[in-house]
């Protein structure tokens, strides 16, 4: 977001004057982070919730990504390491690599296990 500072691994030229805070073009004119429209948006597709979920679905060509599931209806965007505790906001958590495209059914399954995971660490 405008004026929020970040660590975050994608923003390699953030403390790199003069560059694109994502690849390390020179900026000019009035650019102040970005090159351009591309690195802009890729930053907004890894950390904004709504852009990240579109984003994770188009890569993964709209199917559910269980082995053999060939759904392509109902799907949802799972977080492999769920942002417990940091809800669905901006943030690092919503890192591409971090996602997957499952189907209602298997993110049920998926989301069940990482509760329970969860449960059992506190015990």
């Amino acid at each position: 977001m405008p004026g929020q500072i970040l660590t975050c691994s994608l923003l390699r030229f953030q403390d790199v004057a003069g560059k694109c805070d994502l690849c390390g073009t020179a900026l000019r004119g009035r650019q102040k982070r970005w090159c351009g429209q591309g690195c802009s948006r890729t930053f907004m597709k890894n950390h904004r919730w709504s852009w990240a979920r579109t984003e994770r679905k188009r890569l993964d060509r709209w199917t559910c990504t269980w082995v053999g599931c060939q759904e392509r209806q109902h799907l949802e965007v799972n977080h492999i390491d769920p942002p417990v505790g940091r809800g669905y906001s901006f943030g690092c958590w919503n890192h591409q690599e971090g996602l997957e495209t499952l189907c209602h059914a298997h993110h049920l399954v998926v989301t069940a296990a990482q509760r329970a995971a969860r449960k059992q660490a506190r015990q």
